[in-house]
């Protein structure tokens, strides 16, 4: 009831709205001690207030100390080539955030310039836990504190759960639920799931594991007596999209920005054998290290080392100048072209026309576009330097099934 501009609200309804008010309050109390660990919050795809998890695995850093030896000698002297080659072209990418990322690694730098194996041996076997992964993966310091903290809830664990529904939905191992026919609850407790049997689900559509390798002081969930991370279950994604695109053993693969290896190591796993990894050289140390760790040391090719047929090979750069035209299968690049300094990123772009195979090559590209400020000035926007630079046919284009913000695109080379 109103008299003029005083309003007469009964009791009843006060406290009514109270307790709506009181009860969006504590979901919202509830959602930011959930989101609020690290720098992944943007990224779930569902609510996480019902979810289900799995109990946590931290794991020690490596100690099989003659295979750790092996590897940083390994990694040394493939450093020492590159920096031979870069020394003798002066090679630049521009500026861009990497350059600041790498100034906060100047031991691991100076390690590797100065061809220091001891020192190698002592910061790679737990790099999963340091600030040299930051950048490279789902990976931040606050979120091993915060699991040491909550061991029921932690942010890992929820966006493992997340993740693993957001697999399970794009492959066809879990029904999407539909608001319009089922109401809101579905969409509200759509991770209060079993999680071991949505996990079997998935690895058996996939075709293969999804487990992480135990490595370099990983940290993550056991589903199934099986360690996983949240970015195995990213990756496990983009290698099955790489599969519907007609991907097979013989298929000469190159992913351009390769994180710290996780993506090359399930292909690898899922018999995708003829993989390459074109990055950083530093970064490449980290690659090397995760990679030869994880796998037989024989199928890792370090740059300056002869060639093989098949195996991941890992390369700086600059090698993409010598891949040779009409010569590539599948170019994979997800979040970080967008981070590449402008002439970086367009130069990769131009010259990826030539090199993918005219009748049968495609690139996929998922990445971000909102083209946010960095050390350069602004981010990237992937489609839009491939339309100034033309000579492309998109064939698809949709939201990426896993994260927030992302957009995934499968290009050809245009023919006419």
């Amino acid at each position: 009831m109103r008299f003029g501009p005083i309003s007469l609200v009964r009791s009843a309804s006060i406290d009514k709205m109270k307790e709506t008010q009181d009860f969006l309050s504590e979901q919202n109390a509830k959602l930011s001690v959930e989101l609020g660990s690290g720098s992944t919050l943007h990224s779930f795809m569902h609510y996480p207030w019902t979810a289900k998890t799995a109990p946590q695995a931290i794991l020690n850093p490596d100690t099989d100390q003659k295979r750790i030896k092996e590897a940083c000698t390994r990694i040394a002297d493939a450093y020492a080539q590159c920096k031979k080659e870069s020394d003798e072209t002066n090679k630049d990418v521009g500026h861009s955030m990497w350059n600041e990322v790498r100034t906060r690694h100047q031991e691991f730098i100076q390690a590797l310039e100065n061809k220091n194996v001891d020192t190698l041996c002592q910061l790679l076997p737990g790099f999963l836990q340091s600030e040299l992964v930051w950048g490279l993966g789902k990976y931040d310091l606050k979120l091993v504190d915060d699991m040491r903290s909550v061991s029921e809830k932690s942010h890992v664990q929820l966006r493992i759960t997340d993740a693993l529904m957001s697999l399970a939905q794009s492959i066809g191992a879990h029904p999407v639920g539909s608001v319009e026919q089922q109401g809101s609850k579905v969409t509200m407790s759509v991770l209060d799931t079993d999680i071991e049997k949505l996990f079997k689900d998935v690895e058996q559509k996939l075709g293969f594991s999804a487990a992480a390798p135990e490595v370099a002081a990983n940290y993550g969930c056991r589903i199934n007596k099986k360690f996983v991370t949240i970015d195995s279950i990213l990756h496990c994604y983009s290698i099955q999209r790489l599969q519907q695109l007609g991907a097979t053993a013989a298929s000469n693969i190159i992913e351009i920005g390769g994180g710290y290896g996780c993506m090359a190591h399930l292909a690898h796993r899922a018999g995708l054998k003829k993989y390459s990894i074109i990055d950083l050289p530093w970064v490449n140390a980290l690659q090397a290290y995760y990679l030869l760790m994880s796998l037989d040391a024989s199928d890792v090719v370090l740059h300056g080392e002869p060639k093989k047929d098949s195996g991941i090979h890992i390369h700086p750069y600059w090698h993409f100048e010598k891949i040779e035209s009409n010569s590539v299968d599948y170019f994979f690049n997800m979040d970080s072209m967008p981070e590449m300094a402008y002439e970086a990123c367009r130069g990769y772009l131009d010259g990826i026309r030539s090199r993918l195979k005219k009748q049968s090559g495609m690139f996929l590209s998922i990445n971000q576009e909102a083209q946010a400020p960095n050390a350069a000035a602004k981010q990237n926007n992937v489609p839009l330097i491939i339309e100034e630079l033309g000579g492309y046919k998109r064939l698809s284009r949709h939201l990426y099934w896993m994260r927030q913000g992302f957009v995934e695109e499968t290009y050809v080379v245009d023919k006419k």
